[in-house]
C-alpha cells in the first residue's frame, strides 16, 4: 500500500492566499466582459486601452449636430446638447435631436 504524501499545512496556507484573489480577478473580468440582463459587455481588451483611444473612436462616430435628417429648426420638439449627470457619472452627452 502507497501513502499519499503529506502536504504541509503552510504550502496550504500559501496556494489559499494565492488562488483566492486570482478568482476574486478572474470574476471581476468575465462578469466586465460577459453581457448580462442590465448592461453591456466592455472590450476583451479593455484593461489594455487607453482611455484616449477610446475617446477618440467615440468622437469618431459622433454624428453631426446639425444634419438635417436628425435635427431640423422646423420640427416642434427640438432637443439640442442634451446633458444627464449622476453625480461623477454622464449618462448623456451632447444629445441632439428633433421630432416632427
Amino acid at each position: 500500500m502507497v501513502k499519499a504524501a503529506a502536504i504541509p499545512d503552510s504550502l496550504s496556507w500559501a496556494v489559499l492566499i494565492i488562488l483566492v484573489p486570482f478568482w476574486f480577478f478572474g470574476y471581476m473580468y468575465l462578469d466586465s466582459v460577459i453581457p448580462n440582463t442590465y448592461g453591456i459587455s466592455k472590450h476583451p481588451l479593455f484593461c489594455l486601452r487607453k482611455k484616449n483611444l477610446i475617446e477618440k473612436i467615440r468622437a469618431s462616430q459622433k454624428v453631426k449636430a446639425h444634419d438635417p435628417k436628425i435635427f431640423s429648426r422646423d420640427d416642434p420638439i427640438q432637443v439640442e446638447g442634451l446633458i444627464k449627470k449622476f453625480g461623477s457619472f454622464t449618462a448623456v452627452k451632447d444629445l441632439t435631436f428633433s421630432i416632427r
